[in-house]
């Protein structure tokens, strides 16, 4: 794919009255180091990892053809998506005795590589491909394209250097501005199975936003459902209200998302019911030199997982709001053969928190500065606690705080170098888990930094 948009952008020139090409994208790598993920030392708990650091990278090329005044094309591609520093070796041979040589011999990484060439890391992601067709009265969309909305709470295209995942759909969308006001309709396929049955996940979207200059308001709302046999289907629906507006020295935001649903998941689990709700508020004062602001929220979990009544409400995963708190495994711990692991040798049995806010309560003041130009710096506290307690769980609701110091330094255009130093404090919902194999003593303060160099284009 990487070859032939090379391709086809260098044969552009000849054809510069036809097409137009927009480049974006960013490429950035990421240093990680911890001490320690497993919340406790080795005296303390003899699975712990102790202290870990990797660095990956990613370039995101994100190229837009643009073929007349009605009709674009834009893609999306990873090369290199997450691939660490040092992976896939060039492996040598003795040429005397063909054994395989020591790795210290090597000299080169190459590329990674699956043998299925699907699932796995890739040296190339394909990540999104889709078309914009431009009426008087609409803008038609579709193909593999992003989806965003609101503050990200819920829907979030992740396109920036910290993202991960983002949001991504097949669908066919249609958007219709009437002055400030937008109305958005779409239809996608999310999980296609046999393509002669009924049995594939769909999904109908209806959006309706005003968007003017100082303010924005809207809702956003989906109904997704499946249809296993005759007598068996699962339907989900979520609807998300979202403002923002800019009052003087100050910018406000509110999302709130909820979702009801029930059916059948599987052939296997059968009258299941869906509610559960979320929301994010977050409030941000003052000029171009110093900032302040406090963002809080809850999303509503739980109280028995094993059931059929799922009242557990997440976040989407890149809707990032600290270092290690909901974006980092805790605890995470070194496996008994790590050699036997396709994972970095790490044991994800006793984990508690992961990706993406989730059954929580939270807050987070901030301060923010600029020091000097292309120098800002902030300072944010977060602390969450569970919204629901479960029967499996410590019976402890306090997940615990964190304080993360920021830096970002711009000394030139399209560069930007990063750093966030992390501490962790555990509440009492890890310091009185203890699981029943991996034990327990997960109580000890975890450090954690970030550096990130970005270019961006």
């Amino acid at each position: 794919m990487f070859g032939i948009l090379t391709a086809l952008t260098l044969a552009l020139p000849m054809n510069a009255h036809a097409v137009e090409v927009s480049w974006d994208g960013h490429y950035r790598t990421r240093i990680r180091a911890f001490d320690s993920l497993s919340l406790s030392k080795e005296t303390d708990n003899e699975n712990s990892e102790e202290g870990s650091w990797w660095a990956d990278h990613r370039l995101r090329l994100a190229p837009g053809f643009k073929f007349s005044e009605n009709v674009s094309l834009f893609t999306e591609v990873d090369v290199l998506p997450f691939v660490n520093w040092g992976e896939n070796a060039v492996g040598l041979n003795d040429p005397i005795t063909g054994e395989a040589q020591p790795s210290v011999y090597s000299h080169s990484v190459t590329a990674p590589q699956t043998a299925d060439g699907g699932d796995g890391l890739q040296n190339i992601n394909i990540r999104r491909v889709f078309a914009d067709i431009t009426t008087p009265f609409a803008t038609i969309r579709f193909g593999r394209m992003p989806v965003e909305w609101g503050s990200g709470m819920i829907y979030n295209a992740g396109n920036g250097p910290l993202d991960e995942y983002g949001d991504t759909a097949d669908r066919v969308q249609v958007t219709a501005p009437i002055g400030n006001i937008h109305l958005i309709g779409a239809f996608e396929t999310n999980t296609e199975n046999y393509v002669n049955t009924g049995d594939d996940l769909k999904t109908v979207t209806g959006a309706v936003a005003f968007l003017g200059e100082r303010a924005g308001i809207g809702t956003y709302n989906t109904y997704r459902w499946q249809t296993f046999d005759d007598q068996s289907d699962f339907s989900i629906f979520t609807g998300d209200l979202w403002a923002e507006a800019h009052l003087g020295s100050a910018h406000l935001e509110w999302e709130f998302a909820f979702q009801l649903g029930g059916g059948d998941f599987s052939e296997s689990v059968n009258d299941v019911s869906v509610s559960g709700a979320g929301s994010h508020i977050s409030a941000m004062f003052g000029n171009d030199r110093i900032r302040g602001g406090l963002s809080m929220g809850f999303a509503t979990g739980d109280a028995d997982p094993y059931d059929n009544e799922y009242s557990t409400f997440s976040f989407d995963p890149d809707f990032n709001m600290a270092l290690m708190m909901f974006e980092e495994p805790m605890p995470v711990l070194m496996h008994e053969n790590p050699s036997a692991q396709n994972n970095g040798g790490r044991e994800y049995g006793a984990v508690q928190l992961g990706d993406g806010i989730s059954n929580a309560l939270y807050l987070r003041p901030v301060m923010q500065a600029t020091i000097v130009d292309g120098l800002d710096a902030e300072i944010a506290w977060f602390a969450a606690q569970a919204a629901k307690v479960s029967d499996a769980s410590s019976g402890k609701k306090g997940y615990g705080s964190e304080l993360d110091i920021t830096l970002d330094y711009r000394p030139f255009d399209h560069f930007e170098l990063s750093s966030t130093t992390g501490f962790f404090f555990p509440g009492k919902y890890f310091q009185a888990y203890e699981h029943e194999d991996l034990g327990g003593n997960f109580e000890r303060t975890a450090f954690g930094t970030r550096i990130v160099g970005t270019v961006n284009f």
